[in-house]
């Protein structure tokens, strides 16, 4: 049995003082106490005093949700970062993070001939990002593999694994499934729980009130 200790998470503010988003990664018991409320830690100088204060002062304004669930706490951190990276957290105005993971924060200014001379020895012979081309023999087992039927053992063997995944029943809806998918999309995030996340925001930039849906088109008229 899997058991989900750390999550990425992203935490939804309804006010006009911070971007409407900040994306983060924890333990999941830490989020869930109901006593001591965790929003996650803000270090921009941008917005780190803002965020203190309104959490302080404003708290309802602040809710959190847990989309993704890992079982090693570097799991989390390396989603997390893939995540603003995807995002542009570092630059979109949307997310109060102003920094990856792993601390990339946003730089001021044109970078000078030096800096950029010393990165580009520094990536010099890096080819993690290249790729692998697999060869045309690989290709075609894998493609028999792929075809070939499964056995009557291989099947057992995949009905016995889920018939022994943990599951869940949401107290809202009444619905039962995987615990990760359960956790996911029901519980805290159930859409009949009283409390669940606000589908619309204030945009930090222009003050307007948008739907979360709208998101990624509202935030290229800022560009």
């Amino acid at each position: 049995m899997n058991i989900y200790n750390y999550c990425t998470y992203i935490t939804f503010y309804k006010g006009n003082k911070l971007p409407p988003f900040y994306i983060g990664s924890g333990t999941v018991s830490k989020i869930q106490n109901k006593h001591k409320p965790y929003f996650g830690s803000v270090r921009s100088k941008k917005y780190k005093q803002i965020w203190v204060s309104e959490l302080k002062q404003n708290p309802h304004l602040f809710t959190i949700k847990m989309f993704k669930f890992f079982e090693t706490r570097k799991e989390a951190l390396e989603y997390e970062e893939y995540i603003h990276n995807k995002l542009d957290v570092v630059k979109n105005p949307m997310y109060t993070n102003q920094a990856t993971a792993k601390g990339k924060f946003l730089s001021v200014g044109k970078q000078s001939k030096e800096t950029c001379r010393k990165k580009s020895i520094s990536l010099k012979g890096n080819t993690n990002a290249l790729g692998n081309k697999q060869s045309k023999e690989h290709t075609e087992k894998f493609t028999q593999f792929a075809k070939s039927p499964r056995s009557e053992k291989h099947k057992q063997n995949i009905s016995e694994a889920l018939l022994n995944v943990e599951k869940l029943t949401c107290p809202w809806c009444n619905k039962r499934g995987q615990k990760q998918n359960m956790l996911l999309w029901h519980f805290a995030n159930c859409k009949f729980n009283p409390n669940a996340i606000p589908k619309r925001c204030c945009c930090i930039t222009c003050k307007q009130e948008i739907s979360f849906n709208n998101l990624n088109s509202h935030y290229k008229t800022h560009r």
